[in-house]
């Protein structure tokens, strides 16, 4: 199996204690795959899958003194 990914990362202040962060990722990964049944016998093939990761958060930096 092979991997590889990349990532980006981008975090906003709003304001003094709260933050927006944006996250975007991309993934390769890579798989060879054996498949048995009983009607077809054995078939090999490779598996990609390659998914782009979009994600959204709020942060909140909490003050103790």
């Amino acid at each position: 199996m092979l991997t590889r990914s990349a990532q980006a990362v981008l975090d906003y202040r709003i304001a003094e204690n709260l933050f927006l962060d944006l996250d975007l990722k991309y993934v390769r990964i890579s798989a060879d795959v054996t498949l048995r049944t009983a009607n077809s016998g054995v078939q090999r093939t490779t598996l990609d899958i390659n998914p782009l990761i979009a994600g959204v958060g709020i942060g909140h930096r909490f003050s103790l003194f």
